[in-house]
């Protein structure tokens, strides 16, 4: 390992702030995280309504389509007889499931007789 020339200066990675500047970081982080948590809200509610307008079986029936769909386009892509299974699809599937089953589980809307 290369030993670093002690005779050049280190270089300064954050520079120092002014008084002032402190404040004034923490005031425009705490802008930009009000800004991201209500544009996640707003996210949140329409992926919640758009799960509540869909049959159950019917949204389930298409996020199982969607899994198979993407498993078939990797096998065709690899040229492989052999499915490996993408660890990374299986944990959005995963994630869909969760979301789904936890909007439902919340929702007091969901009558039996749709399922």
């Amino acid at each position: 390992m290369a030993q670093r020339d002690k005779s050049v200066p280190k270089p300064e990675i954050v520079r120092k702030l002014t008084p002032d500047e402190p404040e004034k970081e923490r005031q425009r982080r705490l802008r930009v995280a009000e800004d991201t948590r209500a544009r996640m809200e707003a996210q949140s509610v329409r992926v919640h309504e758009l799960i509540l307008a869909q049959p159950p079986v019917e949204l389930l029936g298409y996020l199982w389509a969607q899994l198979h769909m993407s498993v078939l386009t990797e096998l065709r892509q690899r040229n492989e007889d052999e499915y490996r299974p993408n660890k990374d699809l299986i944990q959005k599937f995963e994630l869909a499931l969760e979301y789904v089953h936890a909007v439902w589980s919340a929702s007091t809307s969901l009558l039996v007789d749709q399922i």
